[in-house]
C-alpha cells in the first residue's frame, strides 16, 4: 500500500505483477513551502521486495529517479546539486520516525520565496536544525544561482534527502528539465565507481561530478590523479564519452549530468 494522509492519500492497496511496471499517481497540489516544516512525504510499504522510481511526466521532457528503500536511509549526508539562471538548486529532507532532529549547514547561503519574490533567509555556512516527525518534509533553496553541493546534513535517526532543480537547462541547450537525485548517505559512500556514457555524442557528452567526505581525498579518473580537501568538489567536463573509472583512497560521491541532444 501506499498513503500521505496530509496530500489525502489513506491507505491504498496496489499489486505490481512479475516483470510489470505499476504507476501510482501523487497529486498535482504536491508543491513544497520553503524553509517549512510540512507533511508531504510519500509511505510505501509491500508485502515482496520491489524498485521504486519517482518520475516526472511534462511535455517534451520526462525525469525520474531512482528512490532508496528505508533500510538504506542514513544519518549523515554531503550534497550534489546543481544550479542555474532560470532555477534555484534545492534539497528537501524527509523523516522516517518521529522527533528526528536534523541539522543542516548551507554551502552558499538559502533563501526563501514569497508570492514570488525571493529574500535571502540563512547565510553562506551557517547551521541550524529542525525537529520533524515520520512523513515530515523540509525544503531549502540556495540563494541566487549558487549550488547546495557541499551543504552537510546529520540527523539523530534515519532520513533521506533528495537535491533537486526546477526546468532547468543543463549545458544551456536541452528543455525544461526537472534534476533531482536522491543522495546516498555517507555510509553507502564507495571508492571505486564505473560510469558510461548515456548515448553517442559528437561533443557535448555528460559531465561528472566528484565529491569528498570529511577527509581530504585522492582519486584517479581514468588513470589521471586529482585532490579534494574535505567537502570538496569538482565537476569534469567529459566531453563525447563520459566511460570513466573512478577509484579513490577515500569514500567519495559522484553523479553523472547528460546535457541534451540539441547540445550537439
Amino acid at each position: 500500500y501506499f498513503e500521505s494522509p496530509v496530500l489525502g492519500i489513506w491507505p491504498v492497496a496496489f499489486t505490481v505483477s512479475h516483470g510489470a511496471a505499476t504507476t501510482l499517481s501523487v497529486p498535482a497540489q504536491d508543491h513544497t513551502v520553503t524553509e517549512q516544516i510540512e507533511g508531504k512525504g510519500i509511505h510505501i510499504v509491500t508485502d515482496n521486495r520491489v524498485a521504486v522510481y519517482a518520475v516526472d511526466y511534462s511535455p517534451f521532457t520526462v525525469d525520474g529517479e531512482a528512490v532508496l528503500p528505508t533500510p538504506r536511509l542514513g544519518t549523515s549526508y554531503v550534497l550534489q546539486g546543481y544550479t542555474s539562471s532560470t532555477a534555484p538548486s534545492q534539497f528537501t529532507v524527509f523523516a522516517t520516525q518521529d522527533n528526528t532532529t536534523v541539522i543542516m549547514t548551507t554551502s552558499n547561503g538559502t533563501a526563501i520565496s514569497v508570492a514570488g519574490v525571493s529574500t535571502n533567509s540563512f547565510p553562506p555556512g551557517a547551521t541550524w536544525s529542525r525537529v520533524l516527525n515520520k512523513g515530515q518534509t523540509y525544503m531549502v533553496s540556495s540563494r541566487g544561482t549558487t549550488s547546495v553541493s557541499k551543504s552537510t546534513i546529520t540527523a539523530d535517526k534515519p532520513i533521506g534527502v533528495i537535491t533537486h532543480t526546477a526546468c532547468t537547462n543543463y549545458g544551456g541547450c536541452a528543455a525544461c528539465d526537472l534534476l533531482m537525485a536522491e543522495m546516498l548517505p555517507t555510509n553507502l559512500w564507495g571508492t571505486r565507481y564505473i560510469t558510461a556514457q548515456a548515448q553517442a555524442r559528437s561533443g557535448a557528452g555528460d559531465d561528472l561530478e566528484i565529491n569528498s567526505g570529511g577527509t581530504a581525498t585522492s582519486y584517479f579518473l581514468n588513470g589521471v590523479n586529482f585532490t579534494l580537501p574535505a567537502y570538496g568538489d569538482r565537476v569534469h567536463a567529459m566531453g563525447p564519452n563520459a566511460n570513466a573509472v573512478i577509484t579513490s583512497d577515500n569514500p567519495v560521491q559522484v553523479t553523472q549530468y547528460s546535457k541534451g541532444t540539441s547540445c550537439d
